[in-house]
């Protein structure tokens, strides 16, 4: 049984790993330009202010609005990690021992 084996140049894998480089790059283009739309109705004045804002910035209505919104979501995570990790302060008693302690009520003196 003869077994045939292909020798690749160095030019040859070159060309292919760069092939394969340029279809990943495409597949993850792809996935990053994909978009949703999102329209909201202002009254007139919260447009200016919201135009302003963003010029003062240096930043286009989308760049604003879309970091502002951002800044919110990240804003409401954490405030729902903490009260998740205080919801039972009172009936765990290690939670309790943590959080309610002489040392760290020097903090809430500050």
């Amino acid at each position: 049984m003869m077994v045939w084996y292909h020798i690749y140049t160095f030019d040859q894998i070159m060309v292919n790993l760069n092939r394969m480089r340029d279809e990943k790059e495409a597949d993850m283009t792809k996935l990053e330009t994909a978009r949703e739309r999102v329209s909201i109705d202002v009254r007139p004045e919260e447009h200016r202010q919201i135009k302003m804002f963003a010029t003062l910035s240096g930043q286009t209505i989308r760049e604003f609005v879309l970091e502002s919104v951002r800044a919110r979501m990240h804003r409401e995570q954490e405030l729902r990690e903490v009260s998740a990790l205080t919801k039972h302060l009172d009936t765990d008693p290690v939670l309790k021992a943590v959080w309610e302690n002489e040392r760290d009520a020097a903090y809430d003196r500050l």
